[in-house]
């Protein structure tokens, strides 16, 4: 019996990496996105500017930094939700976002739904003005407006 539970344990710990594989793919391929990293000197490749560039700066250690945790994205006050997003922690306050530094205290974020579409974002670029304009695309956003969803298991 032991070694069954060992073995479907193995199997899990399997599975488990190869849907981090997959997912940061379905990332990068839906993003657009070639890090730095995937470059290298001999390759002609270069990170893709606009929408969804940023210099990679992994900032969480342990996190998995293409993948997104689910938030809350507020503006003025955090009673003031305008969306649901993602938050990612791949870029630090030095990071280029849109060729843009991030800035201290601000986090990268794409907005999945916009709750009310017509707000304008706290940090405004030429492309992204407002949350629905957001959609889809990484931005700034203030960290004391990133309010974090609590998975219950």
């Amino acid at each position: 019996m032991r070694a069954e539970i060992d073995k479907m344990n193995t199997q899990i710990e399997s599975l488990t990496s190869i849907i981090k594989v997959l997912q940061n793919a379905v990332f990068e391929k839906e993003q657009g996105c070639v890090r730095n990293a995937d470059i290298g000197e001999e390759n002609d490749l270069e990170p893709p500017s606009g929408k969804a560039s940023c210099t990679a700066h992994q900032s969480t250690p342990g996190d998995d930094p293409n993948i997104g945790i689910l938030c809350k994205l507020a503006v003025a006050t955090k009673e003031n939700i305008v969306a649901s997003g993602k938050v990612y922690y791949d870029c630090g306050p030095d990071s280029l976002l849109h060729g843009i530094p991030l800035g201290k205290g601000n986090l990268r974020v794409s907005v999945l739904i916009p709750i009310q579409p017509d707000v304008e974002v706290p940090i405004p670029t030429e492309e992204v003005q407002t949350v629905l304009d957001a959609q889809g695309v990484h931005i700034a956003w203030p960290a004391s407006l990133v309010l974090y969803e609590t998975k219950v298991q």
